[in-house]
């Protein structure tokens, strides 16, 4: 029943008249008495909406490469009316995300206003070489106790990440945690694993295409990714059009997974010499446009451990400005009093 309602609705997007789709009906579901096919039938060709896409989980089970919509997943594009809108707003305004989005604020209480990240977002940090946007990035989610974080690391190997969480998530520098695990005190190698026990890292470089299934098994809240250029796409030598699949891909799959996605990006050459702005990423146009929040980390490498980490684009948060101490002993990022 369940599956016939999606065939008649791909039927009748093919222009097959009702008569027709009956009879379709009634040779492939044999199953099913006339009368209720007819229902069915019915029900489906009277529909003021375009039904379902590929994202149904029906649909989705017969998912096929040989589609011409398997790359985009966009058959059924859905058209919403103004009460549909409607309820969807209220469902979002009456769920409750504690556990699945952060506040900003919440990690650097210095912040005037608040600085959320929902389920469905992509964000970006941005800045230069060695100003410590991984770091900040591990002090954003080892924070996130109550949240599953997929972490990927795609230019640090695993045991120097592992270390770097926990230097981050106890406030220990790396001689402290390397003497722990040289003396193999048990103890206290435990206490370590459970302050991070919400993350999981991954180090080997996947492709853009097989995201969104790893995703799928692992279910986690928020997936960082160090960095997005790291990222594989087969048959793509260009590095601009490389770039622009990437970001298109990862918030499609944000909005599909229901998921927080963060990625590091490189800034350009001439961007290294300008102040950041929303356009100082490394390629094309593609972040700026599809990414719901870009945040800039600036500072000079050479001079001091002073940082101001700066919301440069978003589109349902104010902007702000955050002065921090990069302390690299233990990684952390510690608000400055201004």
């Amino acid at each position: 029943h369940i599956v016939l309602l999606r065939m008649c609705n791909a039927w009748r997007r093919m222009g097959i008249t009702r008569d027709g789709a009956y009879s379709m009906a009634v040779v492939n579901v044999p199953s099913l008495e006339p009368h209720e096919i007819g229902r069915l039938v019915d029900d489906v060709y009277s529909w003021q909406h375009n039904g379902y896409g590929c994202n149904d989980v029906i649909m989705a089970e017969y998912c096929d490469p040989v589609c011409k919509y398997y790359k985009r997943k966009n058959y059924g594009i859905e058209v919403q009316s103004s009460l549909e809108l409607s309820e969807a707003f209220k469902d979002f305004m009456n769920t409750d995300f504690s556990n699945t989005s952060f506040d900003l604020k919440d990690l650097y209480p210095s912040l005037v206003d608040n600085y959320r990240f929902f389920p469905g977002e992509l964000a970006i940090i941005l800045g230069d070489t060695k100003l410590g946007k991984t770091a900040f990035l591990q002090n954003i989610v080892c924070n996130l106790k109550a949240m599953n974080v997929l972490y990927l690391s795609l230019e640090v190997n695993n045991w120097m990440i592992y270390r770097r969480f926990l230097q981050v998530a106890n406030q220990m520098n790396k001689s402290q945690i390397s003497t722990i695990y040289k003396y193999n005190d048990e103890e206290r190698i435990s206490e370590l694993v459970k302050s991070v026990q919400h993350i999981n890292v991954m180090t080997v470089p996947p492709d853009i295409d097989s995201m969104k299934e790893i995703i799928s098994d692992l279910q986690p809240n928020v997936v960082c990714i160090d960095t997005i250029d790291a990222v594989e796409v087969n048959f793509c030598n260009d590095p601009f059009v490389k770039m622009e699949r990437i970001v298109n891909s990862l918030k499609q799959i944000a909005n599909h997974q229901d998921v927080i996605i963060i990625g590091i990006s490189h800034i350009s050459k001439g961007a290294s010499r300008e102040f950041l702005s929303v356009h100082s990423a490394k390629g094309n146009s593609a972040i700026e446009q599809k990414a719901d929040k870009i945040i800039g980390i600036m500072g000079d490498r050479d001079l001091d451990s002073r940082r101001i980490i700066k919301s440069l684009a978003s589109r349902d948060e104010s902007n702000f400005e955050l002065a921090c101490d990069f302390v690299y002993d233990t990684f952390q990022f510690r608000e400055l009093k201004c």
